[in-house]
């Protein structure tokens, strides 16, 4: 089953009440709708022969208004029961896409910008409502419409003139089919358009400032300009073949009103049927209008839908190529181990580590030092399992990670990356990421730790100062300690720290090092540094360079052996003197 049409029918299934109680409602709509046309034509016949009555004419006005109220409030309950799935396949589709995208690891994020992200959870899923809402609701309702007024055609009026009076529609029908694949094709690469547009907001949005250094503003904003015409012409195109439709209808609609009349009066002139039947049919004929003006909406939504349905399903079927489905249980991180160890990068030749063997256990700490592109974050990212391994392993307590459950290992880590991820709320709501429900003298604990609760304190809002989109109020050391300080609330038995100190000065260094040292005695912490002096006190220092480890030991021993860490230790103390 083509899976846009899955989707909409695991959707009905999962409200199987609402669209039963619905269909028996447009039902009883549909006739009620229709049957005052029949009372029509028996009042013309009636005034025709010259025996219309005052207590039947009152009777079946009595019959109509009955009919009436009975048509409103069938529609209105079962309109507003179909309407609710507008809504609903919004919110379902939006929870399960985030849920999917907050699974996914890098690999997913290299394939999808996030401007396309973006267009897929929102534009293409409030298609999909569209489908649901407006496209369910004039699908059912056309059909049931034709249905019940074609039968009321042909049982009550005339075979031959109903038959006659629909040749037409064919013409339609094949118009409707053939535009329809092209809007579905021109939807497709409209989205596409607008994915990309929303792709370019937000590197202008997140590069404004380096727009604005580089005086580019007029560059960007033609660059900009060119992609929106593009995503416009796209789109208006889209909408010139949605106007192909109505205009179709109408004509074809005209052509079935005449040949009712023509062929309707001449079957009166043979004694056929009667005049009231000619009335009545033309009444039909105009409640059969509404149902084939809206063929051409409800064809150019579905289109829209299986295009916007597809573009979703691309998101929830990527496969991101990581190892999961591991069972055990992670209860505590006693050791963490790199055997023999290399990584490629997707789409890469040449390995990025290669054959890293190193072991840390409980109360040590693991100093990782390089020259930049060396492998640090690649190693510390593949702990991290952002990458697939490939057949590589890490073992955690002397079994290979991928045998543990995914959140079981998530669990025990916490983790401050070099691009420091900082949310537009406040400092204590960001400090609730490290931990829920902690009391303010638990975060200022956390704060003192990474050397940051002087900084607060000065601040007018203390813990409720904004922070602004990604920090943008704090400088550069202060949101590295704010981080440092959400990832030392999270208290977890492996600390990771990927040049987390880079934007602090010296003695700063030193306060926050000393705190580490003196709280984690019993944790397992890796940290990776371009300063030599946050990692001098580790238990082992390894040094990387081009994925390999070229040195290791202490911080004495690598001094002895007086090679590239030797030398580099020397240019940092050269260079801290002449600070001072």
């Amino acid at each position: 089953m083509n899976t846009f049409f899955k989707r909409i029918f695991n959707f009905i299934k999962q409200h199987p009440v609402r669209y039963i109680g619905s269909l028996i409602l447009m039902m009883v709509s549909s006739v009620a709708v229709i049957y005052p046309a029949r009372i029509i034509g028996q009042v013309v016949d009636q005034i025709v022969k010259g025996t219309l009555t005052a207590e039947w004419l009152i009777a079946q006005l009595v019959v109509l208004v009955g009919v009436i109220a009975v048509a409103y409030a069938a529609e209105s309950a079962w309109t507003y029961m179909i309407f609710i799935g507008y809504y609903e396949i919004q919110q379902d589709l939006r929870v399960k896409l985030l849920r999917n995208n907050l699974r996914k690891k890098i690999p997913f994020y290299a394939h999808f910008r996030t401007g396309d992200i973006i267009t897929r959870s929102s534009e293409d899923v409030s298609t999909m409502g569209e489908v649901m809402g407006f496209g369910t609701y004039a699908t059912l309702n056309s059909s049931f419409m034709l249905i019940v007024t074609i039968s009321m055609m042909i049982t009550t009026v005339s075979l031959p003139l109903t038959i006659a009076a629909l040749i037409p529609m064919p013409i339609l029908s094949y118009f409707v089919y053939k535009w329809g694949y092209e809007v579905e094709e021109e939807y497709s690469k409209a989205q596409a358009a607008v994915s990309e547009l929303n792709n370019e907001v937000l590197e202008m949005i997140d590069g404004n400032y380096v727009v604005r250094a580089y005086g580019q503003e007029e560059a960007m904003i033609g660059a900009f300009r060119e992609k929106t015409e593009v995503a416009m012409k796209k789109n208006i195109r889209v909408g010139e073949l949605d106007s192909r439709f109505m205009p179709l209808a109408e004509f074809i609609a005209m052509l079935s009103f005449i040949i009712g009349i023509s062929y309707g009066g001449y079957l009166v002139s043979q004694g056929v049927i009667q005049v009231g039947d000619v009335i009545a049919f033309q009444v039909y004929m105009s409640s059969i209008m509404w149902p084939i003006f809206l063929l051409g909406d409800i064809l150019s939504t579905y289109k829209r839908g299986k295009v916007a349905s597809s573009r979703i399903q691309e998101l929830e079927v990527y496969d991101d190529g990581l190892e999961r489905g591991g069972q055990s249980t992670l209860r505590r991180i006693e050791s963490i181990e790199f055997k023999q160890f290399s990584f490629t990068y997707p789409g890469e030749e040449y390995p990025m580590l290669k054959e890293i063997d190193v072991k840390i256990g409980e109360g040590e700490t693991l100093g990782i030092v390089g020259k930049t592109g060396s492998g640090k974050t690649t190693l510390l990212m593949q702990l991290l399992h952002q990458f697939p391994y490939n057949g590589q392993h890490i073992s955690i307590n002397g079994v290979p990670v991928v045998e543990y459950r995914e959140n079981d290992v998530a669990h025990q880590i916490a983790y401050v990356p070099q691009e420091h991820i900082l949310f537009s709320r406040s400092i204590r709501e960001n400090m609730y990421f490290g931990k829920a429900n902690v009391t303010d003298d638990e975060i200022w604990a956390a704060l003192k730790l990474a050397a940051f609760d002087k900084d607060v304190r000065r601040m007018p809002e203390g813990l409720d100062t904004i922070v602004g989109e990604k920090g943008v109020s704090l400088s550069g050391g202060q949101k590295q300690r704010l981080s440092i300080a959400r990832a030392l609330l999270r208290n977890r038995e492996c600390l990771i720290l990927d040049d987390a100190l880079s934007a602090v000065d010296a003695k700063t260094e030193r306060e926050i090092i000393e705190h580490l040292q003196a709280e984690r005695k019993e944790g397992i912490n890796l940290i990776a540094s371009h300063r030599l002096s946050a990692i001098r006190h580790a238990n082992e220092i390894i040094v990387l360079s081009e994925g390999r480890i070229i040195e290791r030991g202490t911080h004495e021993e690598l001094l002895d052996q007086k090679g590239w860490y030797y030398e580099q230790y020397n240019i940092q103390e050269l260079e801290e003197i002449g600070r001072a």
